[in-house]
Parts: structure tokens; C-alpha cells; sequence
């Protein structure tokens, strides 16, 4: 790898930012009078060294590269974003003509949706009633059933926000619940078709930033402008004024159309992240604008095979975090998550060479034994179904290492349970339920802990 090449597009990307991590091993490569002279940054010694023509340019470059990278130059790549509170309050208090679409991304359902959302819409005087939730994004679970009926897919959803909001006591009826996909036209077109029965409303579209809001709002407008009778204004407003980015983080404000033979406003507000938690609090700053350019999805479904009951090899995806499935020898997954799955023998090893893109703060928790198929589901990242392939029903917990900070919980039935086996049967649903990860010291007795939790009813609890 090139480091002469990397600094010719001067480190803008995380692609160039995550090799200038690994290549920076380059430097074990000089002569150790040049290292000494490399490591002492901006002075008189290093200036003149460099000029040296017995130098070569891979020096001079990788100095460089250290001037782009130091912290008070790295102010400006951290992401711009919005906090949920700072978009709320672009709504106008106490006006009845607002309605609210909550966009959620299917992938990480339901860490997207946040508890407070409720409350900060209360004190904007929005009635439950006139907030409507859309699972986005649904090809990213389903594709392998490409023939599935979203509408019976929607109770699986219904049932699974009823219960993730269990604990500030408000239910969404399923008639405000919808689920759209860019892979699927009719979904979009029937969330639309309905929106458009809202005259005389303001449409706030609120969600995660990626969490595909600029989609429906470009889906709502192209449908205005086949049924606007003024074809020329309306296309020249649509193509100056309503401009939403294909790039995550790049809506930096709210962006408003007006449907006037509707009488209805669609305003597409900007992003919103939590920059401490979740997947973009674990990245270090200067990787955050293009994580998503560089953290490829992988759809794989596989078997993982340890050595024995208790080995201590990990199982890990993209490195987010390491599950030790101990009182099994091998267990099936499918992944909806990024970054690429794999077997770990040396955990040490993993941490060390990851921790220049990941804060390096990991937390052990435990999952409580189960049987048969469970989603393990990760905030920003999406989830990974685990099968208990061979019924293990014994006493052994599955032990997890997450950061910290970043959310975590298992969605039982799975999706591909429930898919498979529950669809158009209303009773399947009376078992789902979430199931809170235990943190524990490492030093503790970890079955006790466990079996001290369950006895208090800790593990099954909504979250």
C-alpha cells in the first residue's frame, strides 16, 4: 500500500484515515535515526531532514499524514448533527394541523426508536393519534422471503413496539404502524397514498440520520408533481428547492415542499444521532463521517463450529463484538449486520489491532440460555439471528463482549421464526418478548450472578 497515494486525497475519507492507521506500521520499515527524527513533529531537525534529497518521499508523506491527523486539525471531520430535542423543536407548539411520520430502520428494530420521542411530542401538544410509525428499510430483513405479505409481516412489528414502549404505558395502534422498502414500490406507493388522505396537514418526517426519511419524502413529492396542474412550476420548485442527499449526514437542515392542490406541507427534517452511544459513539471521531461508506453489509447465513463445549474461540462481526457460546459446539446465524463474520482464537489480538478505529471500552455480559432461534440485535449495526441448532436447553450462559455504551438486546421470536412458522397466527406473537443482556464483573462467579437474575425475573423484562 501506497502511503504517497493516501496523501494525495489527503486523508478525506475513512477508507484513507483507517490505512493511515494500519500503514503507519510502515515506519518500523526506516532506519531508526529516521523514526526518532519522524516522531519529533514540527521541529527545526524534522524540517530539515526532510529537505534532505537522501530522504524519500515515503517520509516526507507520512509526516505529512501526521499533520492531517493530529486532534486540533480533526475538529472540522467529526459528524454535524442533530440531536432528537434539537428536531422536535422545529415543530410549532399547539398547531392541529401537525402530523408526525417517525421513521425507523429495520435493521437494529426496535433500538431506533426512542422512548423519549412520546414525551418531547406531548409538549408540542401532538395527539398519539396523529404519529405514524414507518418501518423503513424492510428488504434488509426480508430478502430471503421475497413473496412475503407486509401486511402480515406488520404484526410482527405492531406486536414488537407495543412492547418495547410497554414501560411509559402508550400503545400505537396498527393502522399507524407501515412498512416501505426501496425493493418493493407497492410499499411505498401505499404509504403515500395514504399520507395524501391528510389534507390541510403539515407532515413532519423525523427519524435516525440513514434512517431513510429523504426516501418517502422524494416519493411523496414526484407523486405531487404528476397530480399538480401547474407541471413546469412544479418541477422547477422540485428541482431547486427540495434537493434531499443519497449521503448520511448531509441533510444539515429541514427541507419543505408544499402540495397546494393538497393543501399540505412535507417538511423532511435533518438526521438525528446520538454521538456518545450506539455505533457512532464507539467509532473515534475522525472515522465518523464515511462509516457508512466503509462498513460493508454482509448477508450470510452459516454454521459455527467450536472446538468443545467450553472453548474459548469468539464469534464475532466486524469486530463490534465477541460472543463466546460456551455449553455448545456449534450453533447456526445469520447475519443482517456490518461488517464481515468470523472466528476468533485470540481475543487480545482482535482488540489490539482494532483499536484505532473502535474506543477500545468493552463490557462483559451474558445471555441467558435458549432454545431454537433469537435475535441479537446491536444499535446502529443491525443484528444476528443465533440458532441453538441442537436444542442445548442446560445451564450454561453465553458470554458477550460489547463496548460500552453501545445498546444491545434479544428479540425473541426471531424474525425468521416468525416468518417461517408464525405468520397469520396471532397466538405465536403471546411469546415475544425482549430480553435485557446482564453486565458482570469479570472476576464474579457469572452463573451465580445469572441464576440470581432469573430468579428475580431481571432477564425477561422489556426493555
Amino acid at each position: 500500500m501506497s502511503i504517497r497515494l493516501i496523501t494525495q486525497i489527503t486523508g478525506r475519507s475513512l477508507l484513507v484515515r483507517h490505512n493511515f492507521c494500519l500503514s503507519y506500521n510502515a515506519i518500523r520499515f526506516l532506519s531508526h535515526s529516521s523514526q526518532k527524527k519522524l516522531q519529533r513533529n514540527d521541529t527545526p531537525a524534522l524540517k530539515t531532514h526532510l529537505q534532505k534529497n537522501s530522504v524519500s518521499e515515503t517520509i516526507k508523506d507520512i509526516s505529512s499524514l501526521r499533520n492531517i491527523h493530529k486532534p486540533k486539525s480533526l475538529k472540522h471531520t467529526d459528524l454535524r448533527t442533530s440531536t432528537l430535542e434539537d428536531v422536535v423543536k422545529q415543530i410549532p407548539h399547539g398547531n392541529h394541523r401537525v402530523k408526525v411520520i417517525y421513521c425507523i430502520n429495520a435493521a437494529d428494530f426496535p433500538l431506533g426508536l426512542s422512548k423519549k420521542f412520546r414525551h418531547l411530542l406531548k409538549t408540542k401538544s401532538v395527539k398519539p393519534e396523529n404519529i405514524f410509525y414507518v418501518i423503513t428499510k424492510i428488504d434488509l430483513v426480508t430478502k430471503q422471503y421475497q413473496n412475503i405479505d407486509l401486511d402480515d409481516f406488520k404484526k410482527y412489528f405492531h406486536v414488537g413496539i407495543n412492547k418495547y414502549l410497554e414501560t411509559i404505558k402508550f400503545e400505537v395502534p396498527t393502522d399507524n404502524i407501515f412498512l416501505t422498502s426501496n425493493k418493493r414500490k407497492e410499499s411505498i406507493d401505499a404509504f403515500v397514498s395514504s399520507m395524501q388522505q391528510n389534507h390541510g396537514s403539515e407532515l413532519y418526517f423525523i427519524g435516525e440520520s440513514n434512517s431513510g426519511k429523504s426516501t418517502l419524502t422524494h416519493a411523496m413529492v414526484k407523486q405531487s408533481l404528476l397530480e399538480s396542474p401547474d407541471q413546469e412550476e412544479a418541477n422547477s420548485y422540485y428541482r431547486y428547492k427540495f434537493t434531499p442527499s443519497d449521503t448520511p449526514f448531509k441533510t444539515r437542515r429541514s427541507m419543505e415542499y408544499s402540495m397546494p392542490h393538497l393543501d399540505m406541507q412535507v417538511i423532511d427534517t435533518q438526521g438525528y444521532i446520538d454521538k456518545t452511544k450506539g455505533l457512532y459513539g464507539l467509532i473515534r471521531k475522525p472515522l465518523r463521517p464515511s462509516i457508512q461508506s466503509q462498513i460493508h453489509k454482509m448477508e450470510k447465513q452459516a454454521v459455527v463450529t467450536l472446538e468443545n463445549p467450553f472453548s474459548r474461540a469468539r464469534f464475532t462481526v466486524g469486530h463490534f463484538f465477541y460472543l463466546n457460546s460456551r455449553g455448545v459446539t456449534f450453533f447456526k446465524y445469520r447475519t443482517n449486520m456490518y461488517g464481515k463474520p468470523s472466528i476468533l482464537r485470540n481475543l487480545k489480538t482482535s482488540l489490539k489491532n482494532n483499536r484505532r478505529m473502535i474506543n477500545p471500552n468493552f463490557k462483559e455480559h451474558l445471555i441467558s440460555p435458549f432454545r431454537g432461534r433469537v435475535d441479537f440485535v446491536l444499535d446502529k449495526l443491525g443484528y444476528v439471528e443465533l440458532d441453538n441448532d441442537d436444542g442445548f436447553y442446560g445451564g450454561e450462559y453465553w458470554k458477550v463482549q460489547i463496548p460500552k455504551n453501545l445498546r444491545s438486546v434479544i428479540r425473541s421470536p426471531s424474525i425468521a421464526d416468525y416468518v417461517e412458522f408464525g405468520l397469520g397466527n396471532d397466538k405465536f406473537l403471546k411469546r415475544f418478548h425482549y430480553t435485557r443482556l446482564v453486565e458482570v464483573e469479570t472476576h464474579l462467579n457469572t452463573k451465580t450472578l445469572l441464576d440470581d437474575a432469573i430468579r428475580s425475573s431481571d432477564m425477561k423484562t422489556t426493555v
